[in-house]
């Protein structure tokens, strides 16, 4: 069914609503003349626990998963949840274990920190591969998923490029005039509507299939198990037990679009509050997405591609199900929320890119750099990295038949050596300079090689390596990947000079010592951000929450393997 006249009113209350919010966050009265690189990339380090939480879910709810996570349930079943029912985990270990360190540098990005612990060389390096991922990856696939919406709703009426260069602008406007903490405010309200329109998209889905109880016998037993072994499901079980946890940790502990989050909270305890909040809340996407697209299997079987003799285009489920089950003007409202998501995850991709290149190459070239003229780079490379990412586009296709799966196959290629690196420089002090750049060049070097040979589409004999490094299922070219990188970066560090004692500040087992007294985070000690809560020892509601969290994973896994 078409949207009608109270769909598009409806559309057009909420972009108005969000864009007032936005302006009134980010460009309304002081915040505009008073505005500096830490209020542009960090919401001035003023963001209070419930609203880490919602810019944590949100930046990760895009368009992108709703569309990829359906699309998957629909193909593959519950077993595409995996990477949020484990994610709780990575939260309690971004809080509780890195997100202290990296508020008491005072960074404003991940590979800031990082030069702490290595060097200026291995800052660069990561700051350049995190703009190159943000690219092929997350932009990317963002832009394409926002498409699919669009499509879906318009029978095709809309061209795909039209609906590219249009998500893409909207987004750079909001984050080019608000910063991260209009981004922060808007994805409060998209957290909010996304959840309460989703779940009711999941009931009217079950009552529409006949109940739980048929979709259960409807659909192959394996489509109910987190852990699988057949050969079908992308998410093997060794791939799940040994990869996933290398994606899960880049993510929530190393990208600095998720981590940028915690580093503008209050304090830690706001910070980990929000970690332990997210993580419940991470509970909900397989439930409110890849459950609906289950149902979407059954209920439009011929549309989806699920025939003998169709071509499969499961990612069309969730827009789907929208446009032809909710009612008029609930409609209207998810089809908003879901292209408002679109614009969410690229505007925080955004802020988080503009971060990278302008704290960690141009401060780095100009030192003596204005605040002024920091957040002016910060916006140039917003409209850069939207041309990157068109250009772009084209080749995406090439990745993989279904998106969820395309984003994940693509961060394979880069994300298990950064992930690698930062165990390491926790919890290895021996870790040094050499090591880093070793393992993260042979890494790299191996993971772009995969990356190639896909995108070209280039059909090597079985009888070669890069038919192995082209085919291996991507959870496991992770694991593989991340051994190759460990090796490299013990060697590299082995045959070389250890570390600093000033670089040995920054690792667990030296902190941990008590060799170095550690500072609490606040923020009346630094002077750009007056407002920062005194955090409180002891064991509290966050430290309470976290246990909870590990428990109810383990629940979960157990339950649904």
């Amino acid at each position: 069914m078409a949207l009608d006249g109270v769909d598009s009113v409806v559309i057009g209350l909420y972009f108005s609503l969000l864009v007032g919010l936005a302006f009134w966050a980010g460009r309304g009265g002081k915040a505009r003349a008073a505005e500096t690189s830490t209020s542009f990339f960090l919401a001035n380090r003023d963001a209070s626990w419930w609203q880490v939480a919602c810019a944590f879910f949100a930046s990760n709810i895009g368009s992108d998963v709703l569309v990829g996570l359906a699309g998957n349930g629909a193909k593959y079943g519950l077993v595409c949840g995996i990477f949020d029912f484990g994610s709780p985990v990575f939260f309690v270990i971004l809080g509780w274990v890195y997100l202290p360190f990296f508020l008491e540098a005072g960074v404003y990005t991940i590979p800031e920190f990082i030069e702490l612990r290595f060097s200026r060389a291995v800052r660069q390096y990561l700051a350049a591969v995190s703009l190159v991922l943000y690219v092929i990856a997350k932009i990317s696939l963002a832009v394409i998923s926002g498409s699919v919406v669009v499509q879906t709703v318009t029978d095709g009426a809309v061209s795909e490029f039209t609906t590219s260069v249009g998500l893409m602008a909207l987004s750079a406007g909001l984050v080019i005039g608000g910063g991260m903490r209009a981004i922060i405010v808007t994805e409060v309200l998209q957290t909010v509507v996304l959840l309460s329109g989703s779940l009711a998209l999941l009931v009217i889905s079950l009552r529409e299939v006949g109940g739980w109880g048929k979709l259960r016998s409807a659909l192959p037993e394996s489509h109910f198990h987190l852990l699988r072994s057949d050969d079908e499901a992308p998410y093997s079980a060794s791939g799940v037990l040994l990869g996933y946890p290398l994606l899960a940790f880049w993510f929530h502990c190393t990208d600095q679009e998720m981590v940028q989050r915690g580093l503008s909270a209050k304090s830690l305890r706001h910070g980990q509050g929000g970690c332990v909040a997210a993580g419940v809340l991470k509970f909900l996407p397989p439930l409110a997405f890849a459950i609906p697209g289950m149902c979407a299997r059954l209920l439009f079987a011929k549309e989806l591609g699920f025939c003998e003799g169709c071509t499969p285009t499961p990612d069309i489920a969730f827009p789907l199900l929208v446009s032809r089950l909710m009612p008029s003007g609930l409609r209207g409202l998810m089809m908003a929320a879901m292209l408002a998501a679109c614009g969410s995850v690229l505007a925080s991709t955004f802020n988080s890119a503009s971060t990278l290149f302008s704290m960690d190459v141009y401060r780095v070239l100009r030192p003596a750099a204005t605040e002024r003229t920091l957040v002016l780079v910060g916006r140039l490379t917003i409209a850069a990295t939207c041309v990157f990412s068109l250009l772009w586009l084209p080749l995406v296709s090439s990745v993989s038949d279904t998106l969820f799966i395309a984003i994940q196959s693509m961060v394979a290629c880069f994300a298990p050596s950064i992930a690698t690196l930062f165990i390491f420089a926790m919890f290895w002090p021996r870790a040094n300079v050499q090591g880093a750049l070793a393992g993260l060049t042979v890494g790299h070097s191996i993971g772009t090689l995969r990356l190639v040979l896909v995108v070209s589409k280039f059909k090597p004999t079985r009888s070669v390596l890069t038919y192995e490094i082209m085919n291996m299922n991507f959870l496991n070219f992770a694991f593989a990947l991340a051994l190759l990188t460990s090796i490299a970066l013990v060697a590299g560090s082995l045959l070389s000079a250890p570390p600093s004692e000033e670089q040995l500040r920054w690792t667990w087992k030296t902190r941990a010592g008590g060799k170095y007294q550690r500072v609490a985070m606040e923020l009346s000690e630094l002077e750009e951000a007056p407002n920062r809560v005194p955090d409180r020892g002891g064991w509290i509601a966050e430290d309470l929450g976290a246990v909870a969290l590990l428990v109810a994973v383990l629940a979960v896994f157990s339950y649904g393997a």
